[in-house]
């Protein structure tokens, strides 16, 4: 997972810098980028909410498991 993660970032960074050099306006492009990353992170949580209420039962909290990944991706 974390070389997905890795691949995934230098894939993002690589695809900027190809944008950059046709789009100069680099503000409204950066706002773009954010616009970009809300949809997803809204798609995203959409998505897994229900699924995690699903995969996982009531002897496991979500708050537990989203405390452990707030605090693994901390390190």
């Amino acid at each position: 997972m974390l070389l997905r993660r890795t691949f995934g970032w230098t894939g993002f960074l690589i695809l900027q810098s190809f944008t950059l050099k046709k789009y100069s306006a680099e503000l409204s492009l950066t706002a773009l980028i954010c616009l970009m990353g809300t949809l997803e992170g809204t798609v995203v949580s959409l998505l897994t909410v229900p699924l995690g209420v699903v995969v996982l039962s009531e002897s496991i909290h979500l708050g537990s498991v989203i405390g452990t990944i707030f605090i693994i991706a901390g390190l």
